[in-house]
């Protein structure tokens, strides 16, 4: 049906917290989804992170995946910050 991977991640001295959970993957197989599944799969994730004495959870959403960000919103995840990005490729522009 799906699996969920989570995992501690220590962040650049200077951030806060410095350690959190992060949701590292998630997939609920199409005729999974919506019918409560991924609730029950963050519930004893949560409360792993709560017995490492973790308080905030972070994941990363690809931009155009529309999908994946409704869910998350639905799960009570907020925006907090935008990655930018340039692909320069493997040389420079010729002139």
């Amino acid at each position: 049906a799906g699996y969920l991977w989570v995992h501690l991640k220590r962040d650049r001295q200077g951030y806060l917290p410095r350690v959190k959970g992060y949701v590292n993957h998630a997939f609920l197989d199409e005729a999974w989804r919506g019918k409560g599944l991924m609730k029950l799969m963050l519930a004893p994730a949560y409360e792993w992170f709560r017995s490492k004495g973790i308080t905030v959870v972070t994941l990363t959403v690809l931009h155009r995946n529309w999908l994946g960000s409704t869910a998350w919103y639905k799960h009570g995840f907020e925006d907090f910050s935008h990655e930018r990005r340039i692909e320069i490729g493997p040389q420079a522009p010729k002139a």
